[in-house]
């Protein structure tokens, strides 16, 4: 399968960035956050803006704050910024530069997906609200 991507149409200024945030989790325990916001280096004073909430990293920097070592991140900075929008990408807690536990760890997500788990194996889909 081949896929196409349309060249960047401008180029792109990044920005890694810390900012205070809470982990929920954790009783809102304060913690430093990071991230990356890439904006067209193009003229004007407004564009409009993308959200990017990256999938599975395998690794602590394949993060947005780190494109050079992450792939998908460098396709979101290419196919969005590179076509005139404002890209924000936050890094998970637990990845990047945080000293936080990755959310994979969090109890409270683990004791959810139980009785989903449990439900299953007894009888069959079902539906928990």
């Amino acid at each position: 399968m081949s896929e196409t991507y349309s060249p960047a149409r401008n180029a792109v200024r990044l920005y890694r960035v810390t900012y205070s945030s809470i982990v929920p989790e954790r009783g809102n325990k304060p913690t430093t956050a990071t991230g990356l916001i890439a904006v067209p280096d193009r003229d004007g004073t407004s564009f409009p803006m993308i959200s990017y909430q990256h999938g599975t990293a395998y690794g602590k920097q394949e993060v947005p704050s780190f494109p050079d070592q992450s792939p998908e991140t460098q396709l979101m900075i290419a196919q969005f910024a590179g076509q005139g929008y404002v890209l924000v990408g936050a890094d998970y807690f637990g990845l990047g530069d945080s000293d936080e536990p990755e959310g994979y760890l969090v109890k409270g997500s683990h004791q959810q997906a139980r009785p989903l788990s449990t439900c299953w194996q007894q009888a069959g889909p079902c539906l928990i609200i």
